[in-house]
């Protein structure tokens, strides 16, 4: 099983290609910067963290892995990552994502 840790911020802040793939953000530092932005958006209804919270869906935008996979990734259940993702991406931070990873992914 993949563990959670791996999108820690710790692991994320020494590793801007990780950042990269996961999320399409050039760097940590730009990465930080949107979850500043959202974390008040962003309500704990699980184990993981915020900035996790946050990654889940990041991953789900850009890789569109299925729930299974990002439960395995995330520790979760697969019905708590369908529910997290939905709760996560109707957020008003939703159209922050999509406006970053639209002028990340079309540079």
């Amino acid at each position: 099983m993949l563990a959670n840790h791996n999108f820690s911020e710790e692991i994320l802040e020494s590793n801007d290609e990780m950042v990269k793939f996961y999320t399409g953000l050039p760097s940590y530092s730009i990465l930080k910067t949107v979850f500043e932005f959202c974390a008040p958006q962003i309500s704990r209804g699980t184990k993981l963290t915020q900035f996790q919270e946050m990654m889940l869906t990041f991953v789900k935008l850009r890789l569109n892995p299925s729930h299974k996979d990002l439960a395995y990734r995330f520790d979760l259940s697969v019905s708590t990552d369908n529910g997290l993702t939905v709760r996560v991406c109707g957020r008003r931070c939703l159209s922050v994502f999509v406006r970053i990873l639209e002028k990340v992914l079309l540079s």
